[in-house]
């Protein structure tokens, strides 16, 4: 059953997650250097549902495997966890985009991108938050629109998007956010 409490929390979480990271720069790169948007779109927010529902199963049966409580301490500290490396992490200088080798941007796109997100922290997220919530159909929708909404933008935006968003104060603001749901899983209070 679609849980609306479930899909906020993963679609909040997840867009969280993938704003500034590597699978969202990676989609900006590709749309500017290949100035085409609909197949980057595509092909990124495939390889990004496709390695997020090999999380999504694995929390699942973890989910059974193991006690809600710990599930909502590993949750928590999952967040916790990814707030602090979202504020401390240093900017790299310029991300490199590897090149894929073939002729169409659409599978060009999905396999980066599917590399990319393996084992990704918003792979890891997603196995949580499916262990978390034991809903899985619900958080592969949640996951699947945070993608197509981030993917949306960096392909639309290309390389204009740094110019236009101040990264380092989105990633504080990220990474603070994190913190805070992270604190409220420990104390069990699931405000999304």
């Amino acid at each position: 059953m679609l849980e609306p409490a479930v899909l906020g929390a993963t679609f909040i979480a997840v867009l969280l997650a993938e704003i500034g990271d590597k699978t969202q720069i990676m989609t900006l790169a590709l749309a500017a250097r290949n100035r085409t948007i609909l197949p980057v779109f595509v092909g990124s927010v495939l390889g990004e549902v496709s390695a997020n529902s090999i999380g999504v199963v694995i929390g699942t049966f973890l989910g059974i495997a193991i006690p809600l409580d710990i599930v909502s301490l590993i949750a928590g500290a999952v967040f916790i966890i990814f707030g602090i490396l979202n504020i401390v992490k240093k900017e790299e200088e310029e991300e490199k985009v590897p090149q894929a080798k073939t002729k169409s941007m659409l599978l060009s796109a999905f396999y980066l991108i599917f590399l990319a997100e393996m084992g990704d922290k918003t792979q890891i997220l997603t196995l949580g938050l499916s262990a978390q919530y034991q809903n899985p159909i619900t958080v592969l929708i949640g996951l699947s629109l945070a993608f197509m909404t981030i993917s949306s933008v960096g392909a639309l935006l290309g390389e204009r998007a740094s110019k236009i968003l101040p990264m380092k104060w989105i990633k504080i603001a990220s990474g603070v956010l994190f913190i805070i749901f992270g604190i409220l899983f420990i104390v069990g209070i699931n405000l999304l």
